[in-house]
């Protein structure tokens, strides 16, 4: 299968990131990936997790760190009410067919945080609420090199703080970020 994903990099304090897709918050049509996320997300659809992997799998075999990476981690769950999370069921699969492990449990939220996923919130409001509410377990990804990953970017404040305490409180080598898609609106440029 011809990888047809060239990515977008994101930039923040992590060494390396990218989003496979982008999508307006506010545009009603959604490209092929952010339709599948959409369905696994919202419609519950979990046909989606294996092509939204495959489609992760395919783009993180053409970056050149990925043989070196320890582990996956995905990014806490907002919402834990839901029956099933998201970006843990692709990071499995993802971790499967990389033959990466994932880890579940060296990263924890520790506080609940109100639904940030609002245009209305600025990235700075975001900073200062995600202040303390993530915090390391252990220290077995001390020196290490390790994807973060997540489903959806908006303003990045979420991948910036976690980042952030993987670095200094988990003492991580390098914080490499991939998420699903990146929300844009017309004047941000990926």
């Amino acid at each position: 299968m011809k990888n047809s994903i060239t990515g977008k990099i994101l930039t923040g304090n992590w060494k390396g990131g990218w989003a496979l897709d982008k999508h307006m918050a506010i545009f009603p049509k959604r490209t092929e990936i952010g339709e599948m996320l959409y369905q696994l997300k919202y419609n519950k659809d979990k046909s989606r997790i294996e092509p939204l992997a495959n489609k992760a799998y395919e783009f993180m075999k053409t970056r050149y760190v990925t043989k070196w990476l320890f582990c996956i981690v995905p990014v806490p769950p907002s919402d834990t009410n839901r029956a099933f999370q998201p970006v843990i069921e692709i990071a499995k699969l993802l971790g499967k067919k990389l033959n990466i492990p994932v880890n579940y449990d060296c990263l924890q939220k520790i506080k609940t945080t109100e639904f940030m996923k609002d245009n209305d919130i600025s990235a700075k409001e975001k900073e200062e609420k995600l202040k303390g509410v993530f915090k390391i377990n252990n220290k077995i990804l001390k020196n290490k090199k390790i994807l973060l990953f997540d489903d959806v970017c908006q303003t990045g404040s979420t991948l910036k703080e976690i980042t952030r305490v993987l670095y200094n409180e988990g003492d991580v080598q390098d914080v490499f970020t991939l998420t699903i898609t990146k929300t844009t609106t017309k004047k941000d440029s990926i």
